[in-house]
């Protein structure tokens, strides 16, 4: 058996090797530490029920990251309410919205507009009696029925189809 002498090229192979496995060791710490998103598109989800089981209020996005399974991040957003009999009672339309669903909380960061009417089932207009309030900074805490506006809040108020009372800040 004859032995031939070992060749540079394999050893340069075994430092390059050497090397990326020391690279990919030295970032692991990095990859682990981001957490994986899930992305879903035109994403439905019930946000809350109402105590007979109907939905009460439905998010609707045209995209959404849900970094955990508590948290989506929605974009193009509606968040449409309904009463306990399934008649369409308010909705939020927003570009962008962070919904906390363990403590059902949400954040608008930037504009957004909120419009509630006397109920309707679906396909029926609103009636001409509402109220359309629009902002920047919102913050809706659904058990508590609460929204608020950080900045820019306008308020209209409408009776038989005209403005009774607009532009209160």
């Amino acid at each position: 058996m004859t032995l031939l002498p070992s060749s540079s090229p394999p050893r340069r192979l075994g430092l390059a090797a050497a090397a990326l496995a020391a690279f990919v060791l030295a970032a692991l710490p990095l990859l682990a530490t981001q957490e994986a998103q899930t992305v879903i598109e035109n994403l439905k989800s019930t946000l809350q029920r109402h105590p007979n089981g109907r939905v009460k209020t439905l998010l609707t996005a045209d995209r959404a990251e849900l970094p955990d399974e508590n948290t989506i991040h929605g974009h193009n957003v509606t968040i449409t309410i309904y009463t306990p009999d399934g008649l369409l009672e308010a909705f939020l339309e927003t570009d962008e919205v962070i919904i906390d669903k363990e403590h059902n909380e949400g954040t608008c960061p930037g504009s957004a507009s909120f419009e509630r009417h006397a109920p309707r089932r679906r396909g029926e207009t609103f009636e001409e009696n509402g109220i359309s309030i629009s902002g920047n900074q919102v913050r809706w805490v659904g058990e508590e029925n609460k929204l608020s506006i950080e900045s820019n809040a306008t308020v209209t108020i409408y009776r038989e189809g005209k403005s009774i009372a607009e532009g209160w800040k």
